[in-house]
């Protein structure tokens, strides 16, 4: 699935004896949580270079979350 090794030895130490389904699931969450932050990244670079103060956009995202932000 192209799961990076760091992520693999993280997931499996977090996973402990739960079994195979379980770290899919676990790596699928991981792989999700940092799509989003790479998501919410692009669009505070965005907002940056538009010319809004880096300080107001992380206040933005922090008020309004990711799913704005991502997905708006």
């Amino acid at each position: 699935m192209g799961f990076p090794e760091e992520m693999v030895l993280k997931a499996m130490k977090d996973n402990g004896d739960n079994g195979a389904d379980s770290l899919i699931v676990l790596l699928l969450t991981y792989k999700f949580f940092l799509h989003e932050m790479s998501q919410i990244e692009e669009k505070v670079d965005y907002l940056v270079k538009m010319g809004f103060p880096e300080d107001e956009v992380n206040v933005a995202v922090t008020r309004c979350g990711c799913i704005y932000f991502c997905f708006g």
